[in-house]
C-alpha cells in the first residue's frame, strides 16, 4: 500500500465517524483529496482489516460504512501511548518481544 493511501486514512476515518452509514460515493465526493476510486478502495479495505470500520449494507453498491467504536479507559490509553513511544521502529518480531517484556513489567507475570 502506498504512502499516499496511508496519509488519507485519517480523513476517511473521520468522515465515516462523522457520517455513519455513508456510502463509498459520498466519501469520494466529500473528500476531493482522495482523488481515485482505487485509493479509496484501498483505504476502506485497510480500515476494515484493521477493525476500524464495518460494512452494514451488503455488496459494494449497497455498502454502508460505520466506524467501530473502541472504548477503553484513559489509564490504558496512557499505558498504550507510553509503550508506543518506547518501541522504536524495528522488526515486528523484536517489537513484539519488547512489548511482551514491558507488559510483564507493568502487570506482572
Amino acid at each position: 500500500m502506498s504512502h499516499y493511501t496511508q496519509s488519507k486514512m485519517p480523513e476517511v476515518l473521520d468522515y465515516i465517524r462523522n457520517n455513519p452509514g455513508t456510502t463509498r460515493g459520498e466519501i469520494y465526493h466529500a473528500l476531493p483529496e482522495v482523488n481515485s476510486h482505487e485509493v479509496l478502495s484501498n483505504i476502506l479495505r485497510r480500515l476494515r482489516l484493521d477493525h476500524l470500520i464495518e460494512n452494514r449494507g451488503g455488496n459494494t453498491r449497497n455498502a454502508r460504512w460505520y466506524a467501530i467504536e473502541i472504548s477503553t479507559t484513559p489509564y490504558f490509553l496512557d499505558i498504550a501511548g507510553d509503550l508506543l513511544e518506547e518501541l522504536p521502529e524495528m522488526n515486528f518480531a523484536v517489537r513484539k518481544e519488547l512489548l511482551a517484556v514491558r507488559l510483564e513489567e507493568i502487570f506482572g507475570s
